[in-house]
């Protein structure tokens, strides 16, 4: 999974697509937002990450 977020746009792309799976068009905190990136799966269920790179580009 990669994630870009430029502005108040976000696109999410899977397996290594060339084209986003979803893209959000308004992120809610604005393109000046700042803060902390939060992983999360629903409760009562473990969630495993590998390889996980935060890059600022």
């Amino acid at each position: 999974m990669e994630s870009e977020v430029e502005n108040e746009k976000s696109k999410l792309y899977l397996n290594g697509s060339k084209h986003p799976v979803l893209i959000v068009n308004d992120l809610k905190h604005g393109a000046n937002a700042t803060g902390g990136i939060g992983l999360w799966v629903d409760v009562g269920t473990e969630g495993f990450f590998a390889d996980l790179r935060v890059e600022n580009r």
